[in-house]
């Protein structure tokens, strides 16, 4: 990490000022990945790739782009068929989800947060694994990874929750700004705060 990138993470309010546009453009970009629907993981693998050089060293809006576009080439070529079979788990469990939501029962209702619950562990192992990726981890791995640390999983998925909870009560239109890569830039912060990575 350069001098200035260390500056930046450790003062608050320049660390805002600096990652905000950079999560908004990074957004946008991965609404554009994402039009042709299979390329939904892969579009957030190269977020997540972008946000980690992004905070490696310092880049203008202009150079996060260009960035995220080689990024996400490089994923597409390399990991394609494999994210086409984690979108298809995803997929499928989000719409099991809906369907045992639809039941209204209260064992529906139990299953479906159940499925969430999954779904949401799922992603975090993602995370990991695609922040680990240069070791070439399965994803077998960087569930144990992240388990090493049981309490670490509730942070992950509480910190994020209330996070998104309060940018809805400010306004959704920041939660849609930022939100798909605000959530994977919280959640990479957590992990390397707790040194899992």
């Amino acid at each position: 990490m350069n001098n200035v990138a260390l500056k930046i993470s450790k003062n608050l309010p320049l660390s805002f000022i600096y990652w905000l546009p950079r999560l908004v453009y990074l957004q946008l970009l991965w609404f554009l990945a994402v039009l042709p629907v299979v390329t939904l993981i892969t579009a957030s693998r190269a977020i997540l790739d972008s946000l980690v050089l992004c905070q490696q060293q310092e880049m203008s809006l202009n150079n996060v782009g260009k960035t995220y576009k080689t990024f996400f080439l490089k994923r597409l070529q390399t990991y394609f068929k494999l994210d086409i079979v984690y979108e298809g788990f995803f997929l499928l469990m989000l719409a099991d989800g809906a369907i045992f939501w639809q039941l209204g029962t209260p064992i529906g209702n139990i299953i479906f947060y159940a499925v969430i619950l999954t779904v949401w562990l799922s992603i975090l192992v993602f995370i990991y694994q695609t922040l680990l990726s240069k070791t070439k981890i399965s994803f077998l791995y960087s569930f144990y990874i992240l388990c090493k640390k049981p309490t670490l999983i509730v942070f992950h998925i509480i910190l994020p929750f209330f996070s998104f909870i309060c940018l809805f009560f400010i306004g959704g239109i920041y939660l849609s700004l930022a939100g798909i890569s605000g959530f994977f830039w919280l959640n990479m912060e957590i992990a390397q705060k707790n040194k899992l990575l």
